[in-house]
């Protein structure tokens, strides 16, 4: 930390603790300005050789309808034939299956779905897929050929208080690169 500035640092530190995931929204619509002001300063995280990856594209009225509507049906279509772009974890073990599980349990206890109820859980887990009701969804993508190092770099962007700091997109939701549709050889 900075000694020439410690306020800088209380108010870092203050942005790191306040961060959480926001799983229920407003209707209200972000000034188109302001959301352009929060990508303008998080497009300052780093990244490999300030390659910048990652390619925004974010939903606004009638849009967000139209993209929450086709993930959840396509998400629908699916089922559990879940077609990642990055391959989930086989298992979890360990401390991160105890953080994983804790997790869990608060997130559904905070909405009211109690331990074991399948059906239940189901339901809220599908919220993914319908953006929480968000009023927009930064859809952040990373071309292929860009290779590890830019998924990386990708976290390191959508990690930036800026984005974190206020509820304004639906949090870091792995909900659409699950449900792309399969790649072929030609695709």
């Amino acid at each position: 930390m900075t000694a020439r500035h410690p306020e800088l640092d209380q108010l870092l530190e203050g942005l790191v603790a306040e961060r959480w995931s926001c799983r229920a929204y407003r209707g209200d619509q972000v000034p188109h300005d302001k959301m352009v002001r929060l990508l303008t300063l998080a497009q300052r995280a780093p990244s490999w050789c300030n390659t910048q990856p990652w390619e925004v594209i974010v939903t606004e009225g009638e849009g967000i309808e139209r993209f929450r509507t086709a993930l959840a049906s396509h998400a629908k279509e699916q089922g559990s034939d879940l077609t990642p772009d990055i391959p989930m974890p086989q298992q979890y073990k360990g401390v991160h299956l105890e953080r994983r599980r804790e997790s869990g349990w608060q997130l559904y206890e905070a909405v009211g779905v109690a331990r074991g109820d399948r059906g239940a859980s189901a339901r809220q887990a599908f919220k993914n897929f319908e953006l929480f009701g968000a009023p927009h969804a930064a859809v952040i993508t990373v071309d292929v050929d860009q290779g590890p190092y830019a998924v990386l770099d990708t976290g390191v962007y959508v990690a930036k208080p800026p984005l974190t700091k206020v509820c304004l997109f639906t949090l870091p939701n792995t909900g659409a690169a699950m449900t792309r549709p399969a790649r072929t050889a030609n695709s």
